[in-house]
């Protein structure tokens, strides 16, 4: 499930992520992008993982229906947890192009939003 979060930075989503993600998240999410960033302006995005179960087959559809979709307006993804293995991913995701991601441990949320906020990166 996603909870969306108050923001720091105008030009950022927030959400914390837990429990299991669905189809319905993945819909709400973009919704809300669509109604802050439209369907051109970058944004970046600060996510806080807490005890992910599992993903469902539509919410993986319809997320990487939303990656697709939205590739071009991605920035810079701030990824809080405190799983080792999100590090390794997120360490794995920045071979992507156009795209910065950094993980944090959950601990360091002040750096998390300075790193957001530096333009440039």
């Amino acid at each position: 499930m996603f909870t969306f979060l108050p923001s720091e930075d105008k030009h950022t989503v927030a959400v914390e992520v837990k429990g299991t993600i669905t189809g319905e998240d993945a819909r709400n999410l973009d919704a809300f992008v669509e109604k802050q960033f439209g369907s051109d302006q970058p944004f970046n995005g600060f996510v806080i993982f807490n005890d992910v179960d599992k993903t469902t087959l539509k919410g993986l559809i319809e997320g990487n229906m939303f990656d697709a979709k939205r590739w071009g307006q991605f920035q810079k993804f701030a990824v809080l947890s405190d799983k080792k293995w999100m590090e390794t991913a997120v360490n794995a995701g920045n071979i992507l192009p156009g795209i910065t991601v950094k993980h944090f441990d959950k601990a360091d949320m002040r750096a998390a939003w300075a790193w957001i906020k530096e333009q440039g990166e």
